[in-house]
Parts: C-alpha cells; sequence; structure tokens
C-alpha cells in the first residue's frame, strides 16, 4: 500500500534527481511522506486533527531551534539524487532546510487524513470548517505582519529580536515552513 507507493515514488524522485534541469524535485519528499503516513493510520480522527495543529505550531520552533547557530543552518540547498544520497546535506535538507521539509510537513499528512475522516456531510460542519478555516488563514497572515507594520508606521520603533522572529518563526510567505506560514 502506502509503504510500496512512497518508496517507488521516492525512487523516481532520486532518478530524476540525477537530471541537470534545475528544478526543485520533491518527489522524494512525497515518497517519504508516504512512508511516513502509515505510523498514524491508527489514530483516532480527534488525536489527528489536534496533532496536526499541534505539528502546525510546534515544528517550526523546533526546527528553528536546531538549525539556529548550528551547522544544520549552513546546509547547502541539495536536489536528493542517488548521486548525493552519502552527502549529509542532503538529509538534512530532507527533513529540516530544503524544499518541503519533512519535520514540517507531516502536519499536512496529519491534517489531511483528519479531514478524509471527517464526515463531509453535515452542511454544517463543512460550513464551520469553511469559516474556521479561512479565519485561520487570515490571522495567520495578518500576524505576520504585525511586527513589519508596528516598525515602519512609528519612526523610531525598535521591537527587539523583530527581524529574528520576523525571518525565523513568524513570517507567512510561501514555503518558509514558519508557524504563521503552515496553517495558511
Amino acid at each position: 500500500g502506502l509503504v510500496i507507493r512512497g518508496a517507488l515514488i521516492a525512487v523516481i524522485g532520486f532518478a530524476l534527481g540525477e537530471l541537470p534541469s534545475g528544478i526543485a524535485v520533491i518527489l522524494v519528499n512525497y515518497g517519504v511522506l508516504f512512508l511516513i503516513a502509515p505510523l498514524f493510520l491508527r489514530f483516532p480522527t480527534w488525536l489527528l486533527g489536534v496533532s496536526a495543529w499541534v505539528w502546525f505550531l510546534v515544528t517550526p520552533q523546533l526546527s528553528h531551534a536546531l538549525r539556529a547557530g548550528s551547522a544544520l543552518a549552513d546546509a547547502e540547498l541539495v536536489v536528493p539524487a542517488f548521486s548525493n544520497m552519502h552527502v549529509a546535506d542532503t538529509w538534512i535538507g530532507l527533513l529540516l532546510t530544503g524544499y518541503y521539509p519533512l519535520l514540517q510537513w507531516v502536519g499536512y499528512i496529519l491534517l489531511g487524513m483528519w479531514l478524509a475522516r471527517i464526515d463531509w456531510s453535515d452542511l454544517h460542519r463543512r460550513i464551520t470548517l469553511l469559516i474556521a478555516g479561512s479565519a485561520l488563514t487570515t490571522l495567520a497572515l495578518a500576524a505576520s505582519s504585525v511586527p513589519v507594520i508596528a516598525t515602519a508606521a512609528i519612526p523610531g520603533l525598535e521591537i527587539p529580536f523583530v527581524s529574528d522572529v520576523q525571518t525565523q518563526i513568524a513570517t507567512a510567505v510561501e514555503h518558509a515552513n514558519k508557524t504563521l506560514d503552515m496553517p495558511g
């Protein structure tokens, strides 16, 4: 099932990584996510939902803490390929620093499994999830811009560590893999 598909997708990704295309090949990441998914199949629906949101809140901070001031922060962005499987930066990239780092993106596997198990026949539930999802996205985007707006609007205002917080934790731009980007 999932494990075989995950392994095949990862192998295809490693093979495509050998091509000098300049394209970010993310099939290895997807394959590994398929390999990880079975670990959560027995979770009850409510636990999948809670785990997804906890994952989104905790793992960006964990990733930042692991990378801050360590050699991991200097890992080169490497497209996974058979020829660089022995290179540590390949695995650091898959886990922490590359395109779609696994540490953070497992949350989307959990969220997807939770959404797949929800009873979508209930109109009230569909509307509630639509409103909650829209509100969460809007709140995350708004919250990520507060430090920038505050420092721009009030001359001389200095918010301690704002650049570090803004760039490492509170950024909400596409594929930033930060706390406020993940739910959006």
